[in-house]
C-alpha cells in the first residue's frame, strides 16, 4: 500500500528530523520504498581520470552520514557518492532540531536573501515546493572511527561507481587552517579515499572561517595548493558556494586552477534567517541564520554553473564541473547538464525521493528499470 504522498514523489524523509543526528547516525537511512532494480549499464563516463562512471548522477557531502548510508545511496542508484564532510577530530554537531520545512515556494533570484523564511509545520504536498532548513555544522566522528568505517563505505561501490570522501580543516587543535586541511586530506587518502573534497562552502558554522574560505581567492589557492602537494596523484575537489559575481567567481577558479585542484563543486546552501510564524528564531538564538535547501535554490545553482562553465572556457581551464542544488526532479539532471555542468549532485531530493536516481536511469536507458512493487510505507 502506498502513502497518497510518495504517489507526488514526496516519501516520508530517509534521515528522520524529528530524531535526533546520532540517532539517524546509529540507526541508518529510513527507508520507506525497496531498493528497485537498474536496468544493465556500461560504465562510460570518465572521472577525474580515477574511474568510469555509469552515470553522471551522485550525491554531494550532506545526506551520507555513514557508511551504511553510503551503502544505500549507491544501491539506489546514485553513482559518485561524497562521505559526510570529515575532521581531523571528532566534532559535536548543532543542537536538535537540525532540519524544518520553511515556506519557500518561489524559487530565490540571488543568494543574498535578506528577507526571513517561515517554517511551515506539515510537510508539503509536492516536490516543487521541497524547501528545508539544515544546520549541522559540519559534525565529524572521532578519526579511530572514521578509519574503520570509510573503508566500508569504498568497498560498497560497484563497477561503475566511486566514493568521494569530503574533508574540512579547522584552527583548534594548534595547527593552522592549512595544515588541518592537509591532514584531513591524508587521513582520507590513508583510509582509502580515490577522490578528495575538500568542503571550502558551510553556511552552518557561525562565523569559523572554514565555512567561507570560497570567497578568497588566496587562502583557495594556498590551502588547496598544499592539499594538491600532499595528495599526489589523488585528485582534489573544492565546494563552492554561489558567488554575488561571475568577476568573483573567476578569481576563485583562477587560484584553483593555479593550485591543481582537479574539479569544483557547487553550490551549498543558501543561507537565510528563519523564524517561526510568531517571530522568534525557529532552530534557537544561536542559529536564527540556517542554510536552505530544495527546490527554491535551483535557479541559483544553475547560474552557477552557466558562470562556471563561461569562465572554464573562456580561459580554457581543465577543470571538471559537478554542479548541484534544488534538484527534485529526475528532469532538474538534465538542466544542470544543458547548462554546463559534467557532472550533477542531488541530496535534499534523495532525501525525500530515494527513487530519483532510479527514476533518471530508467529514462536513460533501454529497457526501462522495472520497479518493485513499493511496500508499506513507515
Amino acid at each position: 500500500m502506498t502513502n497518497p504522498v510518495a504517489t507526488a514523489g514526496l516519501f516520508p524523509p530517509i534521515y528522520d528530523i524529528n530524531a535526533n543526528y546520532n540517532t539517524n547516525l546509529e540507526n541508518g537511512p529510513k527507508l520507506s520504498t525497496p531498493i528497485p532494480e537498474r536496468p544493465p549499464s556500461t560504465p562510460q563516463f570518465d572521472f577525474l581520470g580515477v574511474t568510469k562512471l555509469s552515470s553522471r548522477v551522485g550525491i554531494p557531502a550532506g545526506p551520507l552520514l555513514g557508511s551504511q548510508w553510503v551503502k544505500t545511496a549507491l544501491e539506489f542508484g546514485a553513482d559518485f557518492v561524497c562521505y559526510k564532510t570529515t575532521r581531523t577530530h571528532a566534532h559535536p554537531v548543532n543542537g536538535h532540531p537540525n532540519v524544518k520545512y520553511v515556506f519557500a515556494d518561489q524559487p530565490f533570484k540571488t543568494s543574498k536573501l535578506e528577507d526571513p523564511l517561515y517554517v511551515r509545520h506539515q510537510p508539503p504536498e509536492t516536490m516543487e515546493q521541497l524547501a528545508i532548513t539544515n544546520s549541522f555544522g559540519m559534525p565529524s566522528q572521532a578519526p579511530e572511527v572514521l578509519a574503520n568505517d570509510i573503508p566500508k563505505a569504498i568497498a560498497a561501490a560497484k563497477p561503475g561507481q566511486v566514493v568521494i570522501v569530503s574533508i574540512v580543516g579547522s584552527t583548534l587543535r594548534g595547527r593552522s587552517l592549512q595544515d588541518d586541511f592537509v591532514l584531513a586530506a591524508q587521513n582520507a587518502k590513508k583510509w582509502g579515499a580515490q577522490v578528495v573534497e575538500a568542503n571550502f562552502s558551510c553556511p552552518n558554522v557561525g562565523k569559523a572561517k572554514e565555512g567561507q574560505l570560497y570567497l578568497d581567492p588566496d587562502n583557495v589557492y594556498a590551502i588547496s595548493k598544499a592539499m594538491v602537494n600532499a595528495l599526489g596523484n589523488t585528485p582534489l575537489i573544492i565546494k563552492l558556494g554561489a558567488f554575488s559575481s561571475k568577476d568573483e567567481m573567476e578569481a576563485v577558479l583562477k587560484a584553483a586552477h593555479r593550485a591543481g585542484v582537479k574539479a569544483v563543486a557547487g553550490i551549498n546552501t543558501i543561507s537565510a534567517d528563519v523564524l517561526n510564524t510568531n517571530g522568534t528564531a525557529a532552530l534557537d538564538q544561536i542559529r536564527v541564520r540556517a542554510g536552505i535547501c530544495g527546490a527554491p535554490i535551483r535557479e541559483v545553482a544553475l547560474q552557477f554553473v552557466r558562470d562556471a562553465r563561461a569562465v572554464i572556457t573562456e580561459n580554457s581551464f581543465d577543470l571538471t564541473l559537478i554542479g548541484g542544488g534544488g534538484v527534485t526532479q529526475q528532469s532538474h539532471f538534465d538542466l544542470f547538464l544543458e547548462a554546463g555542468a559534467d557532472f550533477v549532485t542531488c541530496a535534499t531530493g534523495f532525501m525525500w525521493n530515494p527513487l530519483i536516481f532510479s527514476q533518471y536511469h530508467g529514462n536513460q536507458s533501454t529497457p526501462k528499470a522495472t520497479l518493485k512493487e513499493v511496500g508499506k510505507l513507515v
